[in-house]
């Protein structure tokens, strides 16, 4: 869950949450078997799209996603269209998040990366290692969607 104005921070682990929820309601399940019907797989099945053509209709899917996500960022910067609709605070978390996600897609020594990095951002240790707990629990999740990261 991204906050809202009146919320001064962000809460990595319920952001977590709702966007696993968001993927299960897209795919039917966190992208792996299994199906829900009306979802991007069933609809696939129903109207006998497969092959080159499932794949194409993913990849665009993925451009989609990319591209609301790189239309966000933009609006949340200072002056953009949704600049107000998040505390600073909040948005400055939400960005260190994306970026430590970015870093945990590095390799086998990202942890020991991203709690230099967060170091240099002035997160205390209890703040470090929850972020860095969080984000090891979805390290899957960010590897699914690499091309947000890159």
């Amino acid at each position: 869950m991204v906050p809202d104005a009146s919320s001064p921070r962000f809460f990595e682990r319920d952001f977590m949450a709702g966007t696993r929820l968001d993927e299960r309601h897209i795919y039917g399940h966190l992208r792996g078997s299994g199906s829900v019907l009306g979802t991007f797989p069933a609809l696939g099945r129903i109207y006998r799209i497969d092959g080159p053509g499932l794949e194409r209709g993913e990849r665009e899917l993925e451009a989609g996603i990319k591209w609301g996500w790189t239309a966000t960022k933009s609006a949340l910067r200072p002056g953009g269209s949704a600049a107000t609709l998040i505390s600073p605070l909040a948005l400055k978390e939400l960005m260190d998040f994306h970026e430590l996600a970015a870093i945990s897609l590095r390799g086998e020594t990202w942890m020991a990366t991203a709690r230099e990095w967060l170091t240099n951002k002035n997160y205390d240790e209890g703040s470090a290692n929850e972020l860095l707990d969080v984000t090891s629990g979805a390290l899957t999740f960010f590897k699914r969607y690499t091309f947000l990261f890159v």
